[in-house]
């Protein structure tokens, strides 16, 4: 389950980047335009464009996860412990891919066109971004993307459980097959 999950995260993180780009090259200028002659200025454009961002990105997560949960699992119900330690995964591998994403950037030219930052900037920048007080909502994004493999089993297990004749689980025991007739 371990290559399936790890698997998954990459395809997550594909998505987000293409989600991220396009946040960049096409809403936060739309956002500008569209901002500007009501508050005089676009400042907003890019706070609302990442708060529009989190929505997408969120949903897009919870799509990966529900649409690959069967194969990442190999179609076998799975321990808590063990959905809940894939969505750990999932979080940890994508703190660090924002780390090195974040360092990359920096080390580039920087956002805003600054010339590098080093570590500083990054651990700076990703403070911000889970800093709820000042719109960060990367902490809830990690917080849900750990959680979205457990959510996922319940939702499915619960819907797919239903009707199979398992005791407990949503319906009787499947009838005794009848006996010889005295």
């Amino acid at each position: 389950m371990l290559a399936r999950a790890v698997l998954v995260w990459l395809g997550m993180m594909a998505t987000e980047t293409v989600l991220g780009v396009l946040r960049g090259v096409v809403l936060v200028p739309l956002l500008e335009r569209a901002l500007e002659p009501v508050a005089g200025s676009a400042s907003g454009a890019d706070v609302l464009a990442r708060r529009l961002g989190f929505g997408v990105g969120l949903v897009c997560i919870v799509l990966w996860a529900w649409f690959t949960h069967g194969w990442m699992t190999a179609g076998r119900r799975r321990s808590g412990a063990a959905l809940v330690g894939v969505g750990v995964l999932w979080a940890g591998l994508t703190f660090g891919f924002e780390v090195g994403i974040g360092r990359l950037m920096v080390g580039v030219g920087g956002e805003g066109g600054e010339a590098g930052g080093g570590w500083p900037a990054v651990w700076q920048r990703l403070a911000e971004d889970n800093d709820l007080t000042r719109g960060g909502l990367m902490g809830i994004g990690l917080a849900a993307m750990a959680l979205a493999p457990v959510m996922i089993a319940r939702w499915r297990g619960g819907r797919r459980e239903r009707g199979r004749g398992e005791p407990g689980r949503g319906s009787e025991a499947p009838p005794a097959a009848p006996g010889p007739r005295s």
